[in-house]
């Protein structure tokens, strides 16, 4: 094959010489794998025209869907392969499947549904799992009808995902047409090309019930994820969480494409496929002067390639997201859009976007539980469906099929993103090749399930490809927080490698404060068999130390896990930074520095040499109220981190304060002018006369109306008030006319004015 590349490249005038076709051989095999540690096994025959497959999360059983309705279940019971028809459109209601997804206990299937040959529309319905394994089906999505173009071009709806949290579905829809050209259907829709209801990516709720995606651009707005997707049929999140989806481009010798899918991106369709610009849509194209396409194509010889003065521009500032770049060493042979040389980016140091031409990328999957070798670890992997060609991408028996590329393989695809981070690049592998149109693939720890496709019963297989395994390894990931409180909540994570069995319990540890496991302390377990994490509650009996750590270990098998490479401290931290504010000659505010650990603190206070005083604070101060005037007091305050048991820091340094001295006033003022504290109106008073007073603090209030020999004629209110301004109304009509003082006593202010009574 390098002979014959090499010859390619230097004779570009015989690139379509059927000689060049003798030198390949199309043969079918068996599958190979093309490592060593990759394993291949047969499993059976199945049906004609199977589409999809899928792993059933809840049972771990294999799913596969036939176009025509019947959806089949594949068990192994003893070793024996046992093949049971689950579902047909007897009860899903689906006609002809062509995309099914699981989001744990729900199975979700994709109809591309005719309408006779004039329209179409999409369906999406959901198979919910009820308690007793019978599935309650209903619809989530329909669409209106849309034209068809009823030509092997017209993809319709297939590809679907369920987001990372499943709460919503991308759905994806394939063009109408091959390149963007006029589809009417035989006339049926003159000058129809694609339709807002084609070539684009589309996101509803999964709880949708019933809901109809309209054929119109402006009702189908709020749904529309990312336009300008030639035929997107395979979805897959990295194990990063971004979307990526394969598809094929047109019968020109363009790339095929792998994008990083975007909300409110456009792909390029129909204007540039594969990092080509297509041709058609500049006036006077030639089809016969292409040297990007192949005159056998069905395209071709129908007239879809021709002048297309009518083609639809670009739109101005349209900004278009070019595919992945693939840098080989496999899938990456392309056509020179000039000299029609056929080259390998992977022998050029290049890059391809992204796939060679037809090799139709399907089955797109990822190692998201990172169970396999360090070469594999968390990678993606993808078929190839469609047949070797010859340097034309022509076959022996009249079909089309690829550049050179053998094709119908099982690729690795390594994923990195660029520096800017704005795209991924790629490079793909071949691992095994010899598939028959493999169309689908699933994922069970480190096993590929591969379907392949045919229109002859017994003529496609279900098969086995084992991928090697990394050991069973668990790494622990360090604490978000280097200081944790007794009883405080925390959540672990780790990481894992190779294979956990089902049933396996994953287990948090704690060593003890000088980072010993000699006996660890379990916090937390789950039952998982991968990555994930676990909230555990730190013991509130656990020891003061600053030298803990945390590793995770299983069950099945049994393994322990590395240790938090960073130390953390488990303490009830005292408060810090004390403070006194706001003293008076009864009160005074004390202060603290807040604690991450506090539930509450228990303060002290007491006056210098007597017994201890204790309060509890809700937040990081405490007013103390009923204090002496013109006294040295002394006060501390500790954190309590724990309700049950009890679990108290240390007390913070003694601090100390002393009272101001008590006020006292005597005010005799002829005009009556108010203070700050308190004044009264009328005076001279005759009936009633109102006190108004302002209170600094929540204080116990005495007013009492006295004589002029200062005894007290009167209690006029003793009360409990608090901070800010009130009034009372005082009745003196019983009173003797003459003069008369008020006394106003607080915590701390002492006031006495003069009142005549007529």
């Amino acid at each position: 094959m390098a002979h014959l590349l090499t010859i390619i490249r230097l004779f570009s005038g015989i690139i379509f010489c059927c000689a060049f076709s003798s030198k390949i051989i199309f043969a079918q095999s068996n599958p190979i794998a093309l490592r060593p540690d990759v394993q291949v096994e047969f499993i059976k025959k199945v049906p004609a025209y199977c589409a999809r497959i899928a792993i059933d999360p809840v049972s771990n059983a294999v799913m596969y869907a036939e176009t025509g309705g019947k959806v089949h279940r594949v068990t192994f019971p003893g070793g024996i392969v046992k093949d049971t028809v689950l579902y047909t459109t007897a009860k899903h209601h689906v006609t002809n499947i062509y995309g099914m997804a699981f989001f744990d206990s729900i199975l979700y299937l994709v109809g591309n549904e005719p309408v006779d040959t004039t329209y179409k529309f999409g369906l999406v319905v959901r198979g919910k799992l009820q308690p007793n394994g019978i599935r309650l089906w209903d619809t989530v999505a329909v669409t209106q009808y849309y034209p068809a173009g009823n030509t092997t071009f017209d993809h319709g709806f297939g590809g679907i995902i369920p987001t990372p949290a499943g709460d919503s579905l991308i759905i994806c829809s394939g063009s109408r047409t091959d390149h963007g050209e006029v589809a009417s259907n035989g006339g049926l829709f003159p000058g129809i090309r694609e339709v807002p209801l084609t070539s684009a990516a589309f996101c509803i709720s999964s709880a949708s019930k019933n809901l109809v995606l309209p054929a119109d651009e402006e009702g189908l707005a709020p749904f529309l994820y990312a336009d300008g997707l030639r035929n997107t049929f395979d979805l897959a999140y990295t194990s990063d969480g971004d979307l990526l989806g394969c598809e094929n481009s047109g019968e020109r010798d363009d790339p095929d494409e792998i994008n990083w899918i975007q909300k409110g991106r456009h792909y390029g369709f129909p204007w540039v496929m594969g990092g080509n610009y297509n041709p058609q849509q500049y006036p006077g194209y030639d089809p016969d002067a292409d040297v990007m396409l192949n005159k056998n194509s069905f395209g071709y010889e129908n007239g879809f390639f021709h002048d297309d003065p009518e083609f639809p521009p670009k739109p101005p500032g349209l900004v278009i997201n070019a595919g992945i770049e693939n840098y080989g060493p496999d899938a990456d042979y392309y056509r020179d859009t000039t000299t029609g040389i056929i080259m390998q980016t992977g022998d050029l140091g290049t890059f391809l976007n992204s796939f060679t031409s037809h090799r139709s990328p399907i089955g797109l999957l990822f190692d998201y539980d990172q169970v396999l070798i360090e070469d594999f670890n968390g990678d993606g992997f993808m078929l190839g469906y469609q047949y070797e060609g010859d340097s034309a991408g022509n076959r022996p028996n009249g079909q089309t099929g690829t550049i050179l590329d053998p094709s119908q393989d099982l690729v690795h695809l390594d994923f990195e993103k660029n520096e800017a981070g704005t795209n991924y690049k790629v490079n793909s592998t071949r691992i095994v090749g010899g598939f028959e149109k493999p169309v689908d693939a699933c994922l069970l720890q480190n096993v590929v399930y591969v379907i392949e496709y045919s229109n002859k019963n017994n003529k496609a297989s279900l098969w086995k490809v084992t991928l090697p395994v990394a050991a069973s390894t668990i790494t622990t990931a360090d604490l978000p927080e280097e200081e944790l409180c007794p009883g405080e909540e925390v959540t672990v994570t780790f990481s894992t490698t190779g294979i956990f069995n089902s049933g396996n319990v994953f287990t948090v540890q704690l060593s003890d404060e000088n980072g010993s496991f000699n006996t660890p302390v379990s916090l937390g377990s789950i039952t998982a068999t991968s990555n994930t994490s676990v909230e555990v509650i730190i013991p509130s009996g656990s020891a003061a130390g600053d030298d803990y750590k945390m590793r995770v270990v299983s069950s099945n098998p049994a393994v322990i896990g590395s240790t938090t490479e960073e130390a953390f401290e488990i303490a009830c931290p005292k408060p810090a930074s004390t403070q006194t504010e706001d003293i008076m000659a009864t009160s005074a505010k004390v202060k603290w520095e807040e604690e991450d650990c506090a539930i509450n603190y228990q303060v002290k206070y007491r006056i210098a040499g007597n017994s201890w005083i204790n309060v509890n604070a809700n937040n990081d101060s405490k007013k103390l109220s009923g204090l002496s005037p013109s006294t040295n007091y002394e006060w501390k305050v500790r954190t309590k981190c724990v309700a049950d048991p009890k679990i108290y820091s240390k007390y913070s340094p003694i601090s100390s304060f002393t009272t101001l001295p008590l006020k006292e006033t005597l005010i005799n003022s002829k005009n009556n002018q108010a203070t700050n504290h308190f004044s009264f109106y009328p005076n001279p008073a005759k009936d009633v006369t109102t006190l108004t007073f302002f209170l600094q603090e929540d204080s116990f209030l005495d007013i009492s109306l006295l004589d002029m020999h200062c005894r007290k004629v009167k209690t006029v209110v003793a009360a409990d008030f608090s901070e800010g301004s009130h009034q009372v109304q005082m009745d003196v009509a019983q009173f003797a006319s003459g003069m008369y003082f008020l006394e106003l006593r607080s915590n701390a202010v002492l006031s006495v004015r003069k009142i005549i009574i007529e």
